[in-house]
Parts: C-alpha cells; structure tokens; sequence
C-alpha cells in the first residue's frame, strides 16, 4: 500500500479541474449508467481542445478513488452492472466547501436579486439551490429564521410576458447555438427568423434579446427582439454567426432604454433645468451627462449624448414644467408640439 503522501504526490499529475468535474457530474446524476456515457459528460464541459479519451477518463476515476482512500475512506466511487459509477453514499461530493456566514447571507441577497426571473424556472430553480445550500449548512432552527426574513425588496412592475423565453435563450448565448424564432411584431404577421442570440436585457419590468437575424433585409443584421413577441423557439441546424461589429458594452452606448436607429448617429442634447436641480445632478439622465450650473440665474444646463428616440422625449415630457429643450431645433419644436397638443385636451 502506497503511502499517503506518495498517493497525493501522484494525484496531483492528474488534471484538479477535470476531478472536480467528475465529482460534480457524479453529484449531479447519481449515477452514470456506464464508461461512454461518463466520457460524453465530460467532454460536454470541456472546450475542444481539451477532450479526454476513455484511458485518460479511467486514469481520473482512479485518482478520484485514491482521493477518497486518502481523505474520506468510509466512502467509495464504485461501479455496478445495475446503476454504473455511483458514490457508495448518497449525496456525497468531495469538493463540495462549506459556506461561511458571509457567504449565506450573499445568498440570500443574490435569491432576492434573482426575482427579476420572476415567473421563470430560472428563479424556482436558483431558490432551490441556495435553500439547499444553507439548509445543509445551519441547523434547522437557524435555517428557518433567515429564510423567513426578507431584506431586499425590489420592484414588483416585471411582467411575466415572455419570460418562459428566457432560460432556451440563455441556454443558446452561452452555447452559441442558433434558434429558429417564429416572431410576431405588433401590428404585423408572423414571421421565421433564424437568430443567433448575443444579449437578454430587461428594460421597465419587459424582456428583450439582442440577436443576429439572418433573414434580415439590412446591411445591419443584429437587432433587438422582445420576448413577448417570440411565439415559439426551436434550435436550429444553421451555424451560430457572430456579428464582428457587435459589442455587448457598446451596443446601448447611446440609448436611454432598449431604442436602436440604424444608420443614425447619437446627436448632443442641451437641456435647461429651472428646478430638481440636485435630483438631476444626483441622478444623472445619462452616461454622458454634463452639467453647467449658472450660479446667478440658479438655472443647469445638462448635455448627454443620445438618439433622438421616443425614450428621450418621453423622458423630456417627464419632467414637465422644469425643463426646457435648447438643442437640437428638432426636438424643441417635437416637444413644444406635443405641449401644445396636450393643453389642447384640457380646452373647454
């Protein structure tokens, strides 16, 4: 019998991070029904430059074994005709740590921060897993107290249109695999389109997905999509593109919502503030925010560097009697045509 230290010494010329993958997959299904089944698994998680072969996955199921010889000897990975490769003890994981109070109470933050997948089996399934995390990590007792407190609240104007989306979606960014949408805008029919997805963005309580739509009649292909109009996702067999002028950073560089133009540039906005002079300068209307405070007249001029959009007026009329539109000519006369139509409907 080797000695421990010899037996750790050759375990360590073994790949930690395809260990940690066996364990996983072990923890994950229980068990594996047999050797090629196991192999396919694993090179599922690997890149393609890093697939095993059967002798290297039996060489890593040996130093998994030795592992468990040399810190938890009371458990075996073993292999039967019945079930396959199985831990001899339900549950187990070798490289499962255990959590600090630190940790528990990111968890519980991140639950709460999870709601925005209110109405998704993204958010039940992200619930499950931190209740079994803490729950395996504090008495019964404690377990119940913390679960019962709620620290974090966020806004309840999510809508659940479209959400079932989400998770294929994802699922198709980090695969990067191409779907076939079929996809019905507002006041049009429904059409097919083949998308290879980028970006899911959540903008006032509605989901939207940043994707390249092969089908498009634009030199500019990528485009944003909302989830409530997907009538239906199915994968693809065409190639996932990726769009060389796409950068997820940049791509609402100029936007105060989800609003694209095409072929357009962003234009300077000059505003003037008469009053919520601090909610401005505390909360900017944009990145690009500059501010010029006149401290005679008590007026601040703000510059932001946007598309003239139907975000941006909406957010200008927004403001009502406290601001007034220096620049652009256009989207002074946009707003001041719109002021006027609106006393218009309160004229006897």
């Amino acid at each position: 019998m080797p000695s421990i230290k010899k037996q750790v010494r050759d375990i360590s010329k073994h790949s930690h991070e395809r260990l940690e993958l066996l364990d996983q997959l072990l923890f994950k299904y229980k068990h594996i029904p047999d050797r090629e089944h196991f192999l396919k698994l694993v090179n599922a998680k690997l890149s393609h430059d890093r697939q095993v072969s059967v002798s290297t996955l039996d060489k890593d199921i040996k130093a998994l074994r030795e592992l468990l010889e040399v810190k938890h000897p009371q458990v075996q990975l073993l292999k039967s005709k019945e079930i396959g490769f199985h831990y001899s003890e339900s549950g187990f994981s070798y490289f499962r740590n255990s959590i600090n109070d630190d940790d528990k109470a990111l968890l519980e933050l991140a639950k709460n921060l999870f709601s925005v997948f209110k109405g998704t089996h993204l958010q039940s399934k992200f619930s499950e897993i931190v209740n079994k995390v803490m729950a395996e990590s504090l008495t019964s007792k404690q377990f119940q107290q913390l679960t019962e407190q709620t620290k974090v609240q966020l806004g309840t104007n999510l809508t659940e249109k479209g959400v079932e989306w989400i998770e294929p979606l994802l699922e198709a960014i980090f695969s990067q695999n191409a779907l076939e949408m079929q996809y019905k805008a507002k006041g049009k029919g429904t059409k097919k389109k083949i998308i290879s997805p980028y970006l899911l963005k959540q903008h006032n309580g509605r989901w939207y997905v940043v994707a390249y739509d092969l089908y498009c009649d634009r030199s500019e292909k990528t485009s944003i999509f909302s989830l409530d109009s997907i009538q239906s996702l199915e994968f693809s067999n065409k190639a996932f593109f990726r769009d060389p002028h796409f950068n997820a950073n940049d791509y609402f560089k100029y936007s105060l919502g989800i609003w694209q133009l095409h072929g357009q540039e962003p234009k300077e906005v000059v505003l003037e503030f008469n009053h919520l002079i601090d909610f401005v300068m505390d909360n900017p209307l944009h990145y690009s925010q500059k501010n010029s405070l006149n401290k005679e007249t008590g007026l601040l001029r703000v510059s932001i560097n946007v598309y003239l959009s139907p975000e941006l007026e909406m957010m200008i009329q927004g403001y009502g009697t406290a601001v007034k539109v220096i620049s652009p000519l256009e989207l002074a006369q946009k707003i001041s045509e719109t002021a006027r139509k609106v006393g218009m409907l309160y004229q006897n």
